[in-house]
């Protein structure tokens, strides 16, 4: 699937941590299902995980 993900931490340029990309199908579990996403947005709160507030390396991709 085509996805916009958080590669790195960048405290200086947050929005230089994205990358766009092919990302594995992800697998729903039992009386799960999945979703097309045709539209998302960064909130103010996303910025700041970028920068590294609350979110280490270890977690990345997201």
């Amino acid at each position: 699937m085509f996805a916009v993900f958080a590669t790195e931490i960048d405290a200086e340029d947050p929005l230089r941590g994205l990358s766009a990309g092919e990302r594995p199908d992800p697998d729903a579990p039992n009386g799960w299902t999945t979703v097309t996403v045709k539209a998302a947005s960064l909130n103010h709160h996303d910025l700041w995980s970028l920068r590294g507030v609350g979110l280490s390396h270890d977690r990345l991709p997201m």
